[in-house]
């Protein structure tokens, strides 16, 4: 500790680092995706969260405004490692190399840190999703039903989002990202 460091007496108090959140969103879902960009971060940074990473943008201009309000002072809120869908939820339909490669380059270069590869993709467009983003140092996440345990970790997917309970692994009915005979 510096010398000229100031020194606080926290004597009878509890002093806890800042938390960090790996699985954030600056949306809700109330009938429809509603951007909640402003009111988020500050909630987020009340309770005690320094950093978060996003699991995905339905708006993402609006999510690159409140980072940057942010690193910049002009607002409140945690750190941000924002974190681009690759998903008919919010992209336009990504159906080969070139699409991938110019809608993750775009976001990539706008701002965004990560890639989360959604449910539809197949195993051959998340193996291009992985490909490209590890080419520019980026880690990729998954919301997997369409690909294995066994596929994400070959195709060098970063981490795996929620849907443990609809991997094939481990329920075997699952087709498609659905159990068999339910919606």
């Amino acid at each position: 500790v510096p010398e000229d460091a100031k020194r606080l007496d926290m004597s009878g108090k509890t002093v806890l680092p800042g938390l960090v959140q790996v699985h954030e969103h600056l949306w809700m879902y109330a009938g429809s995706p509603l951007g909640v960009q402003v009111s988020y971060p500050r909630l987020y940074l009340s309770a005690g969260v320094t950093s978060i990473r996003t699991a995905g943008s339905y708006n993402p201009y609006a999510d690159l405004r409140a980072k940057r309000d942010i690193e910049s002072g002009l607002a409140a809120g945690p750190w941000m490692d924002l974190t681009v869908y690759t998903s008919r939820l919010a992209a336009p339909p990504l159906e080969s190399h070139s699409h991938i490669e110019r809608y993750l380059g775009f976001w990539l270069h706008s701002g965004f840190d990560s890639v989360k590869v959604y449910s539809s993709a197949t195993p051959e467009m998340a193996r291009w999703i992985v490909d490209y983003a590890h080419s520019r140092d980026v880690k990729v996440t998954g919301h997997i039903c369409n690909l294995s345990y066994a596929q994400a970790v070959e195709i060098g997917m970063d981490a795996i989002e929620h849907g443990f309970a609809f991997l094939p692994d481990v329920v075997p009915e699952i087709v498609n990202g659905t159990a068999q005979g339910r919606p």
